[in-house]
């Protein structure tokens, strides 16, 4: 039987240089896992930095993109509710129309609308030209030409009289 001087019984069976390599194999594999956490916790966070940068840099553009998505389905709403504009067609009823000069024109009614109306193409009609519409009961409305095609007319009502009223 082998004597130790050692007390701890360990140490002299093993001893004390492979001892002190097996502890410090042993603390590396209980500091590796902890060091690689560490290390993932650090990118973990700079990634989450970067993105919460990104983030706020893009946050401006959804909101803006948000307005204008509503901004364009109220303008869509509004544009379908004008199409939907009950249209009476009126068709070959005699209006008359006269402009600023005091030239009046004689035409036929091709329909109307809350907006506006269409009439026969009258020779010397242009876009923007403004007239008073004299309908055949004879109450006058101040117009103004929108469109001309070929066969007819695109008048809209004015919201304000101006001179033309006064001069109806």
């Amino acid at each position: 039987m082998l004597t130790c001087p050692s007390v701890n019984l360990r140490t002299c069976w093993l001893g004390e240089d492979i001892l002190k390599s097996i502890r410090v194999q042993i603390a590396l594999l209980a500091i590796v896992p902890l060091l690689a956490f560490v290390v993932l916790g650090a990118m973990t966070i700079e990634e989450a930095y970067r993105e919460s940068r990104h983030a706020s840099e893009i946050q401006p553009i959804a909101d803006m993109a948000h307005g204008i998505e509503g901004f364009l389905e109220e303008m869509t709403r509004d544009v379908e509710e004008r199409r939907r504009a009950t249209r009476k067609q009126e068709m070959g009823q005699q209006v008359t129309l006269v402009t600023e000069g005091g030239k009046v024109f004689e035409t036929r009614l091709m329909n109307s609308s809350e907006g506006g109306i269409g009439v026969m193409y009258f020779e010397g009609a242009r876009v923007g030209q403004l007239v008073i519409y004299e309908d055949f009961s004879g109450r006058k409305f101040p117009m103004e030409i929108k469109w001309v095609s070929d066969d007819t007319v695109g008048l809209q009502y004015r919201a304000e009289a101006g001179s033309m009223a006064a001069a109806a």
